[in-house]
């Protein structure tokens, strides 16, 4: 998005999502308010009376709670029967063998341990007290500095050892998206339940229509859960007929259909993939997961089909590429660390991502490669008003490497000096990558300035550096690692920067400057959203 027209229409866009408002943060986030909202938020069985409880408590395992339980400051224990819903507020839940819960269950700063022979039908939510505190729903985009601050008095003694589970993030069921390859696409969506289902079958996918396009694509998944929750194990089975893209790790769809839309600027390519897997996910861990997949997968190339864009009509998309069509049956593994604090925007945790896809001849297959994908993010707090945010990303692949898993850099989230998607290997893109992006966030009150800067903004220097290339290009081409050992600096592309961006990183504009030459060398791009 370069500086001009297209920010000024961006601005106006961002600007009418964000308030000024101000409130008394001390009455805001006062304890009598953090249980109010809790309550509202969590107890759905309302026709019942709840129970409230402080400290430890326990219900025996001849007991039977025809109510809700609210209880604070203390770990629950369930032997027996609750006929409500549990919510406990600075603590842990523990669900003996033998015990049921006809409602659901919530932790707020706590966990949740259930027993093999335990019983539970509704939710089962370990989340964050900070969730109950959305800075959507003020108008503004709260501090993440001020709500640790406020907050803290009521988390310090607890550890933060706690998943957290996107609550809400379920009750989206429509789909809005709008490309060149589909124009306006409107679909239902039925997400994976969040519920312990390891005695049922889970149904998700979705289901929508292209209205440029007039084609209908879809995704229907199946699959059934083993043992408890921690330690679940899952198999399932997926049938699919969808328009994909590989760019979904530069921007997000959302931001994407709002420069579509409005700009006439679509920065992902596409090309449709329809086929069947069948999978097994195994949880390792409290963040930690594998999984393990067979694919059938014909890919297909998709022309563009509509030029329109509601401000900037007369300009045209780009062609969508052509991809290597064909029939891909593969092998694909993945083992993911995720510790984020937040998905969409996080300020604190790992994320780490290692995946592998192996693609055989065998049994008609047309494409025959291996592929390796390593990704490392890591979001961390130096001080109350500084924080490094850094991503390390590296790919390698042997064998004949179609377009469509070839990578290329340049501009949006990758290389922000350069222009879009050209830094290449040579003329096509490349089958190796390396790139390394860091990130100082700064607070205005780092600076202790008597010039009264805006606590809303914050001020980012960052570094971008990467590059990619051909396994053609180096010798031993068939090993994994060759090329690597032997990158040089002057094969590596490189630039600085500095951003300015609202508290939560969700709008921002860089001004970034290339380091291998003066010509042409500076770049101003608006985000609405974070580049990692």
């Amino acid at each position: 998005m370069q500086f001009g027209f297209k920010t000024i229409v961006l601005i106006l866009i961002a600007a009418g999502l964000v308030s000024a408002q101000k409130g008394d943060l001390e009455k805001l986030f006062s304890r009598h308010e953090i249980e109010r909202r809790a309550l509202e938020k969590y107890i759905t069985q309302t026709d019942r009376k709840t129970l409230r409880h402080k400290e430890d408590f326990t219900v025996g395992p001849r007991d039977t709670v025809n109510a809700n339980i609210f209880l604070t400051d203390g770990d629950l224990s369930v032997q027996g029967v609750v006929n409500g819903d549990i919510l406990v507020l600075f603590g842990d839940v523990r669900l003996k063998s033998g015990s049921a819960v006809n409602g659901n269950v919530t932790a707020v700063n706590g966990s949740i341990f259930q027993d093999e022979k335990s019983y539970v039908s509704g939710n089962q939510i370990e989340t964050n007290v900070k969730n109950l505190f959305p800075a959507r729903e003020f108008g503004k985009d709260y501090d993440e500095d001020v709500i640790d601050r406020y907050l803290g008095r009521y988390t310090r003694h607890y550890r933060k050892e706690y998943s957290s589970v996107s609550v809400g993030a379920n009750e989206q069921t429509l789909l809005f998206r709008y490309n060149r390859v589909q124009g306006l696409f409107l679909g239902v969506l039925l997400p994976k339940s969040q519920e312990d289902s390891r005695h049922r079958l889970s149904l998700h996918g979705f289901l929508g229509y292209g209205f440029a396009d007039k084609k209908l694509r879809y995704r229907a998944a199946i699959d059934h859960g083993f043992f408890s929750p921690r330690r679940r194990f899952e198999l399932g089975a997926a049938v699919y007929d969808k328009i994909e893209s590989k760019d979904t790790w530069l921007i997000t769809p959302s931001e994407n259909t709002l420069t579509a839309f409005f700009l006439n600027d679509d920065y992902m390519d596409y090309y449709r993939r329809k086929g069947y897997e069948f999978y097994a996910d195994q949880k390792l861990g409290l963040h930690f997961k594998g999984t393990l997949a067979y694919r059938t997968d014909t890919y297909s190339s998709v022309p563009k089909v509509t030029d329109w864009a509601l401000f900037k009509d007369k300009d045209r998309f780009r062609d969508n590429p052509a991809i290597d069509e064909g029939l891909m049956k593969s092998w694909y593994g993945e083992l993911l660390y995720d510790s984020r604090d937040d998905l969409r925007i996080p300020h604190a945790g790992w994320f780490v991502k290692f995946s592998a896809e192996n693609a055989t001849k065998k049994r008609h297959s047309v494409f025959s490669f291996i592929q390796y994908i390593f990704e490392l993010r890591t979001y961390q707090r130096l001080s109350a008003y500084e924080r490094l945010e850094f991503r390390l990303k590296a790919a390698t692949s042997t064998g004949d490497v179609p377009i469509q898993k070839r990578f290329r850099m340049g501009g949006i989230s990758t290389l922000r000096a350069f222009p879009y998607r050209s830094v290449r290997a040579g003329n096509t893109d490349g089958d190796r990558l390396l790139l390394a992006n860091i990130e100082y966030n700064l607070h205005p009150k780092v600076f202790n300035s008597p010039l009264g800067l805006d606590e809303d903004v914050r001020y980012i220097v960052f570094f971008d550096a990467g590059t990619v290339w051909l396994r053609n290009d180096v010798t031993n081409k068939d090993a994994l690692n060759a090329g690597f050992s032997s990158l040089k600096w002057n094969k590596i592309k490189s630039d600085i920067g500095i951003a300015i961006s609202n508290a939560s990183g969700r709008f921002r504009i860089n001004f970034a400057k290339r380091l291998d030459t003066n010509k042409k060398a500076y770049a101003i791009t608006v985000r609405l959203s974070k580049p990692f």
